[in-house]
């Protein structure tokens, strides 16, 4: 009888191994196929590896063992006091100076931005205005909302090609935490939108307006922000704020990660 027990707790001890090891070794498997999976996805016809690889032999990171941090030597512009409503643009330029490149925010407002302030009220008092998946609504040199990736993609792609430059901005929307993680260490900065100061949406008094005719109704939430994406740590994303600030800010991420989410999870991202 105590064989016969010893050969059953044999067996399941046996059975309860395998198990255990198949188990492992499917969870292994999988994990393996989902990191080969995020290698292969795309952003913008290029995977991440390709932003970072382009940059490699450019700028790196500078990486600072003692806080464990990344840091992106890119210059900090103001868009102040010329574009009290161009962050975008003061982001675009920042970015494409630590290309290596000189263009002024002047020369690139002037040369490269589409802006469009024409709002008007139908008969039945409901408002129309401008797309900013088409052109910068507003104007940034006084009042007016902002522009979406594309639009800013557009412009610095018409800027690198009048500089005499192959590089290519994309803009791309879907970036992770992860994503930025990566692209960040690889010394490449990433346009993001925001808030401003990482405050939440005003949702209670957005803008609301029919664009152009064609019946879509826009909203706009108030405190909306585009800044640098520079550097980062355990704890922080810093940035390249526009938004008059004299030294770098930095945000906890967690936070940063609320304000980009509510704003579509949009940026550009430029391929060397």
């Amino acid at each position: 009888m105590v064989t016969v027990l010893g050969i059953f707790a044999l067996i399941t001890a046996v059975a309860a191994c395998y198990t255990g090891n198949t188990f492992q070794t499917r969870r292994e498997t999988e994990a393996r196929a989902a990191f080969a999976e995020q290698s292969r996805q795309t952003f913008g016809g290029y995977t991440l590896e390709q932003y970072v690889k382009s940059y490699s032999s450019y700028k790196d990171a500078v990486y600072y063992p003692d806080t464990d941090t990344y840091m992106i030597s890119a210059p900090l512009i103001n868009q102040y006091p010329l574009l009290p409503c161009g962050c975008e643009i003061a982001a675009a330029v920042s970015l494409i100076s630590y290309n290596g490149y000189s263009v002024s925010l002047e020369d690139f407002t002037e040369r490269f931005i589409t802006y469009d302030e024409n709002f008007y009220h139908d008969e039945d008092e409901v408002l129309h205005g401008p797309d900013p998946a088409e052109v910068f609504v507003g104007n940034p040199y006084g009042w007016g909302y902002g522009c979406y990736p594309n639009v800013l993609a557009k412009s610095m792609n018409d800027c690198f090609a009048a500089l005499g430059s192959t590089e290519t901005a994309h803009a791309v929307t879907g970036l992770s935490e992860d994503d930025l993680e990566e692209l960040i260490k690889g010394g490449v900065p990433v346009i993001v939108w925001a808030t401003l100061d990482m405050k939440e949406y005003n949702y209670t008094d957005p803008s609301v307006w029919i664009v152009g005719e064609s019946g879509r109704e826009l909203t706009w939430y108030k405190g909306s922000h585009t800044l640098l994406l520079t550097g980062l740590d355990e704890d922080y994303f810093y940035f390249c704020d526009p938004n008059d600030k004299e030294t770098r800010t930095r945000h906890s991420r967690k936070i940063f990660m609320n304000r980009y989410e509510a704003a579509g999870m949009r940026a550009v991202i430029v391929k060397r």
